[in-house]
């Protein structure tokens, strides 16, 4: 009786069952009853909660906003609160709470209870449940290693990229997110981004909180390195066979890596002796740490190569190749943008930013360049029109220009090699290469027939030497020697292309040259790098590959031993 009027007796005061306080005659009043005999029923107990229980087991348990320790905390529990569970987290390792004295759900974690009862039948909430889903805006979007553009980009986005925001950072200007193209989560600026729902129950994750959220492993800070595994290992311009071979790298060499292509199945890295970073395949190496935060090199900043990446925490883009001008814009570490020009003193870089309509300028070592060939650009003074490219199917390689009056011409890089020929002064060769001394190049003089090498000291380039090959002594050793030139090349068991094809060799290839077919069209040719299954020699087509030094006058005439096949050596690439 909520309004307890017969619990205090009313009725005891005379009044009748219609609320009439008139007395009542002796002979009609009702006699007094017997005392009961039934036995007075037990009080009873509050109903047990219904479903599982979870009781915490610490001295003081948080219990949170969400299903992780990046949602707010709303109270610490004492050592034996009991919580119903009302539902289970996506991953099984929060419960939803109903805890008494706390207004709604809230989650704790599940390592930290003990369960009474049984999960059987309770709901369980699907991955992604709990995260603001959120698109890119601008062309291109940086995501990054940590909340800020000192660090470093773990890979660039398109526009209208969806990601999911599970967190945010310090300052709460940058949020933490997941993509499902990345191992692990990334940060990216909240003006990157539109939201779809609201971000209020995150917490604010303290900088302490930053390493051991991000970087995993032993030795956080450390870059990952890999180890090559064949005896030679080719290092390229690009993440693919077609790039031109750099130089080559002999077994148990440790490169840092940098990148990795867009099927990851290429990785870029910086090796000492080289100027540029460089790529060698995934599949040819060990990885010694974790490739979380590698970053994913888009197949847009391939095709921008050859680029520069900005390294300081922020550069200024200047308006011209000096201090004296104007700053334009300042770009954060990571950036990547095509390099389209060099200054007269080759100290500053010319550049075109992704969104930016103005060609800048930013100091060269302040910056790392990526790879690819830089071409033979012309060196323009400050205050001439922007530098292009020369024009000419051949503009992709610097050239060596004879200063003396005459200058030899060799078939090695030494001075106890042959001399082929004598050039005058202002003849040029495009350079292909560079002896393990960095005192010889190797060049293509108009008129002959293999490349030739003169000496540096007596030489003046044009263009950047950065992304020219480095040759190893062992590649040396090999002469006379022929670099393979088509994307890839097979090689085949006679010369002709009515031979069965028996491997294929990728553009660089270095292999030595040990005969020539009757008509000379074809080389017989022992692969120096190890192609499973092919010990003995094989024959390329002549016009698919370059000359690259010795001489060709002592090499034998090659028969197969079949010789009813073709010898025609047309279009025998792939």
């Amino acid at each position: 009786d909520g309004n307890g009027q017969d619990g205090n007796g009313q009725d005891g005061n005379g009044q009748d069952g219609n609320g009439q306080g008139g007395q009542t005659s002796r002979d009609t009043q009702t006699p007094e009853s017997e005392p009961s005999t039934k036995p007075p029923e037990p009080t009873q107990e509050p109903p047990p909660p219904q479903g599982p229980v979870a009781i915490t087991q610490p001295d003081h348990t948080n219990v949170r906003l969400g299903p992780g320790t990046l949602y707010k905390i709303v109270r610490s529990v004492p050592h034996g609160t009991r919580a119903q569970i009302i539902c289970v987290g996506p991953w099984a390792d929060w419960y939803e709470v109903k805890i008494e004295g706390i207004y709604g759900t809230v989650w704790i974690k599940r390592d930290l209870t003990v369960l009474v009862g049984s999960l059987d039948g309770v709901c369980r909430y699907r991955a992604g449940a709990f995260t603001v889903q959120a698109w890119t805006w601008p062309v291109i979007s940086h995501l990054r290693v940590g909340p800020g553009t000192y660090y470093d980009v773990i890979t660039t986005v398109s526009q209208g990229t969806h990601v999911e925001i599970i967190g945010l950072g310090p300052e709460a200007k940058w949020f933490l997110i997941e993509l499902s193209a990345l191992e692990g989560p990334a940060w990216i600026h909240q003006s990157l981004i539109e939201l779809s729902g609201s971000v209020r129950r995150y917490r604010q994750l303290a900088i302490r909180e930053l390493v051991q959220l991000l970087r995993p492993g032993p030795n956080p800070a450390a870059r990952p390195y890999l180890i090559t595994q064949p005896e030679i290992l080719n290092v390229r311009l690009g993440p693919g066979l077609n790039y031109d071979v750099i130089t080559t790298v002999p077994q148990g060499t440790q490169a840092a890596i940098y990148g990795m292509g867009p099927d990851k199945k290429w990785f870029q890295v910086e090796l000492e002796g080289l100027d540029t970073l460089a790529w060698v395949y995934r599949d040819l190496t060990r990885v010694v740490g974790s490739l979380v935060n590698v970053r994913r090199i888009t197949a847009r900043e391939i095709a921008a190569l050859p680029a520069l990446i900005i390294q300081p925490r922020n550069v200024n883009a200047r308006l011209g190749p000096g201090a004296r001008y104007e700053a334009d814009v300042i770009l954060p570490k990571g950036t990547w943008s095509r390099i389209t020009g060099i200054d007269t003193h080759q100290k500053w870089f010319r550049i075109k930013v992704v969104g930016l309509k103005t060609a800048l300028w930013v100091v060269r070592s302040r910056a790392k360049v990526a790879g690819g060939l830089l071409g033979r650009f012309r060196l323009h003074a400050a205050d001439e029109s922007p530098m292009q490219p020369d024009s000419g199917p051949n503009s992709d390689r610097p050239l060596a220009i004879a200063q003396s009056e005459s200058m030899k011409v060799r078939t090695g890089p030494g001075l106890d090699y042959k001399v082929i020929t004598t050039v005058p002064q202002g003849v040029s060769g495009e350079i292909y290469g560079i002896d393990p001394t960095k005192n010889w190049f190797q060049v293509q003089i108009e008129g002959l027939d293999t490349l030739a090498w003169v000496l540096r000291d007596m030489t003046w380039v044009d263009g950047l030497l950065v992304s020219v090959r480095m040759i190893t002594p062992r590649e040396i050793a090999t002469w006379p020697a022929l670099i393979t030139n088509p994307p890839t090349l097979l090689a085949r068991s006679g010369p002709g292309k009515d031979y069965p094809a028996v491997a294929r060799l990728p553009r660089g290839t270095w292999v030595r040259t040990v005969g020539i077919g009757p008509n000379a069209e074809w080389f017989q040719i022992r692969i120096e790098v190890e192609v499973p299954g092919i010990d003995a020699p094989v024959w390329i087509a002549r016009r698919h590959a370059k000359i690259a030094a010795g001489s060709l006058a002592d090499i034998p005439k090659a028969v197969p031993e079949d010789s009813s096949h073709s010898s025609s050596a047309e279009t025998d690439q792939r």
